[in-house]
């Protein structure tokens, strides 16, 4: 049984199942954090927006936009691929599918990849938006299809993780992990380095396999299944891996923040936390946002806390990132929060959407843009500046 991500904490009960007890104990919902005034030191517009179809949560979150070249590159839930300009949204070509998509882009410079529904897995020309090959894995895919030595990984719901060559799509390898009675609905994506694919588990693991056959290089528990129930045994590792400097950082969903050597596996560090959102990872720092709504930093090296924010206490916030030198998270009332990276301290806030509707992603570009992808599917680029001094 697969759980959507939304997750509000009764030790490990899920907002979207209404359930009505949790050990034993009726479940009570958090109440979310009131926002605090604050002098905002940073001013935020809209330089122009689009909209997307996106039929819950899980398929906006799904329509995180690859930015490559001055162009923004988006799929949606009914097929459409999208190539837009990214200084005014000025379409460049489309694509219809005719495929429900489910995952957002991958790819390189010269071809887009991405994953639908029902396993479809599509590799598009970036140049002119036309179809280069189709080709099939196990079932529905989530997580952007990962581009490793010529060979594109895709990792299915069951599962699964697959090897496709970029050529014609055809499969050449698939490594099977061992899926939970119960997991969240994750879309974590696989991580290259050198000739080595990691991605994380249902089961808690995160696994290095060879790109050239899907042979197991090491595999690492970030988290281990414990209780009595199906719910408080989830451990679901959908925070995409990230690697720096030889060193892979991920997290688990009721397990830990983990540092590994990202060529044995080895655990250079960890740290107890529940996590189901993307990692940001500077020089410095790694930036996580808990299941609760606090934002954390860890020293790169040694795993020490450097700072915890809790000011978004069950907000529902997003994945962090670092932008303009400052950190970005958004919320479930379509807020968007910067904070100070040496404390955490919040410095400005805006309100990008008209609706109230949960930011489900930010994204920055190379030009210091911020793209802001709300629930309902509707992508907006930001232009962010410092206010001028009084």
């Amino acid at each position: 049984m697969i759980i959507k991500r939304t997750v509000v904490l009764c030790s490990v009960a899920l907002a979207f199942l209404a359930l009505t007890a949790c050990s034993g104990s009726k479940v009570v919902k958090d109440t979310p954090a009131e926002l605090q005034k604050i002098s905002s030191a940073l001013s935020s517009r809209a330089v122009w927006s689009a909209s997307f179809d996106a039929p819950d949560d899980r398929h906006a979150q799904a329509q995180r936009p690859l930015i490559m070249d001055e162009i923004v590159y988006v799929a949606d839930a009914t097929g459409l691929v999208l190539a837009l300009g990214a200084e005014k949204g000025k379409k460049h070509w489309s694509l219809e599918t005719e495929v429900r998509l489910s995952s957002s882009l991958g790819g390189d410079e010269n071809i887009l990849l991405v994953g639908g529904h029902d396993g479809e897995v599509i590799a598009i020309s970036k140049q002119d938006g036309t179809l280069k090959w189709r080709s099939q894995v196990s079932s529905e895919v989530l997580a952007a299809p990962t581009l490793v030595e010529d060979v594109v990984v895709v990792h299915s719901i069951d599962g699964k993780l697959a090897g496709l060559d970029l050529e014609n799509g055809q499969r050449l390898w698939v490594y099977e992990s061992n899926v939970p009675a119960l997991t969240l609905h994750g879309i974590g994506q696989a991580v290259g380095f050198r000739n080595q694919v990691m991605a994380g588990f249902s089961d808690g693991k995160i696994v290095a396999l060879s790109v050239l056959d899907g042979q197991v290089l090491w595999q690492t528990a970030v988290a281990v299944p414990q209780g009595r129930s199906e719910l408080e045994r989830l451990v679901d590792v959908d925070a995409t891996p990230v690697v720096k400097n030889g060193v892979l950082y991920s997290a688990a969903f009721q397990g830990r923040l983990v540092a590994m050597d990202v060529q044995t596996g080895n655990t250079l560090w960890s740290r107890e936390m529940s996590v189901y959102e993307d990692l940001a990872v500077n020089d410095a720092a790694v930036y996580v946002t808990d299941d609760k709504g606090s934002v954390w930093a860890f020293d790169l090296r040694s795993g020490t806390p450097l700072w915890r924010q809790q000011g978004l206490f069950a907000r529902d916030v997003s994945a962090p990132v670092v932008h303009q030198g400052y950190l970005s998270v958004g919320d479930f009332d379509g807020y968007v929060h910067w904070l100070r990276l040496d404390d955490g301290e919040f410095i400005s806030r805006s309100r990008p959407f008209s609706s109230k509707e949960r930011v489900v992603l930010l994204q920055p570009d190379s030009s210091g843009a911020l793209y802001a992808l709300n629930a309902k599917g509707k992508l907006k680029k930001l232009r962010v500046e410092k206010r001028a001094q009084k």
